[in-house]
């Protein structure tokens, strides 16, 4: 079965719907979400914006009633009805299925053959021609990808026509995101971007780091490496290792899967190169010499790009047997 619910609805609705959430002091019931819109949309339509702002995490759905999500609460509430798309694209490119579904446009598939694969993939219970039509009214809505002379489906960069300053920094930097996301996602593979997803693993992390890296080496060399060290331990329990200790490190579980023979040797020894990198950027300070580890842009770099490397390798080599780096 699916995590994912993707119903055919505009773009332009779900903002709609998340905005009247962030303006509500209460969580509101369908019904209620219906007779805001009563005249101009169905409540089947509603019903189905409300789902969708569910599964882009605008909304939580809790008790039979749907609130705003409190990270998004003020953008919404402060966004015109021209600036809801920032929102909404914040939430559509940090999701699995419209990721996957960019990755293959951004390789030269065609926006149904990307809708198909994405399908697929993650089992999407939905019809490949519904699902091209909603991703791509979402991906135009959220001016991420655009359609060209002669119907072909492009990812754009447009950001001169914006008025306020700020939308256009705060778009700029979502341009660059989704970007070192689909980098990450070409790194990882389909197969392996999908366990992640399914682990609760998101590629936030590795997309920060892989753009603050030199403003910022040292926190972006932990989040990445945050991301090897939530893998080696979704790993651990995919595979039902046991650790016998209270508190293991994260250099017990990666030893443990060598144990059980779910990590080659020498994959083990690259792992504990990057337990070393972890343990630099995340004990202040270091437990041995009493002194903080500087980390210099080339080595947050490296260990950020090492990271997805790492991930797919020790996972072909645990599920498939595969020996790849």
């Amino acid at each position: 079965m699916s995590l994912y619910n993707i119903p055919e609805v505009t773009g332009e609705l779900i903002t709609d719907v998340a905005k009247t959430l962030a303006n509500s002091r209460k969580p509101l019931t369908l019904n209620e979400l219906a007779k805001s819109f009563e005249g101009q949309y169905s409540s089947e339509y509603v019903r189905r914006a409300a789902i969708a702002c569910s599964q882009l995490r605008l909304a939580v759905l809790q008790a039979g009633t749907y609130q705003c999500n409190e990270s998004d609460r003020d953008d919404l509430k402060k966004a015109t009805r021209t600036e809801l798309y920032v929102p909404f694209r914040k939430r559509l490119q940090d999701f699995a299925p419209f990721l996957l579904y960019i990755d293959y446009l951004s390789k030269e598939f065609s926006s149904l053959e990307s809708a198909m694969r994405t399908r697929g993939i993650l089992s999407i219970d939905a019809s490949p021609e519904k699902l091209e039509r909603t991703f791509r009214g979402w991906g135009k809505y959220a001016r991420i990808i655009e359609e060209q002379k002669g119907g072909q489906i492009a990812i754009c960069v447009e950001t001169e026509k914006l008025l306020a300053d700020y939308v256009k920094k705060l778009v700029e930097a979502l341009e660059a995101e989704i970007r070192a996301k689909i980098f990450a996602i070409d790194m990882l593979g389909p197969e392996v971007f999908t366990y992640l997803d399914s682990r609760g693993i998101g590629l936030s992390d590795i997309a920060h780091a892989l753009r603050n890296y030199e403003s910022d080496p040292k926190p972006s060399a932990s989040r990445s490496c945050e991301v090897f060290e939530a893998f080696i331990h979704s790993l651990v329990e995919t595979k039902q290792v046991s650790i016998q200790k209270p508190r293991p490190t994260l250099m017990d579980w990666c030893e443990g899967l060598r144990g059980r023979r779910e990590i080659a040797a020498n994959l083990l020894l690259v792992c504990q190169g990057l337990v070393g990198i972890r343990n630099m950027t995340h004990h202040n300070p270091d437990s041995e010499t009493g002194k903080l580890w500087n980390i210099s842009k080339q080595a947050a770099l490296t260990s950020t790009l090492l990271v997805p490397i790492v991930i797919r390798s020790v996972y072909l080599y645990s599920m498939q047997r595969n020996q790849e780096f």
